[in-house]
Formats: C-alpha cells, structure tokens, sequence
C-alpha cells in the first residue's frame, strides 16, 4: 500500500502521474469524510437519546414533533 507521504515524492520524482496521485488522495478524503460522517451521526443519535438537545432549530420537547429526525 502506497503511503500517503510518499505520493508527494513520487510526484517529485517523477515516479507518479498527478492525476492518478489526485485520485489516490481523493479516495483517501472520500472514505474518512465517510466515516467521520457515520461516526459523528452514531455520537449524535446517543446523545440525543439520553436527553442532549441536537441543535437550536430542533423543535420544542413535547410538541407533536419532538424525536422524529
């Protein structure tokens, strides 16, 4: 596996097409904007059930509405 500060060399060295690298370190920014995303969500859902508020937007407790995300 190629590691991630050793795109930038191979760049330099002329070893690496820039636009394979780009796609290499997009794949990479995807996949743990992807995960940071699951994670912050799975965080998110036990805070709020153990009573945490989710936002200012989110609707008064005890109106018709409160709970359903």
């Amino acid at each position: 596996m190629v590691q991630v500060l050793q795109v930038p060399a191979d760049l330099y060295l002329g070893k690496r097409d820039v636009l394979e690298a780009l796609g290499f370190q997009l794949a990479w920014a995807v996949a743990l904007l992807a995960l940071g995303t699951l994670a912050t969500g799975t965080a998110l859902r036990k805070v709020v059930i153990q009573g945490g508020v989710r936002s200012a937007d989110d609707p008064v407790v005890g109106s018709a509405t409160a709970g359903q995300f």
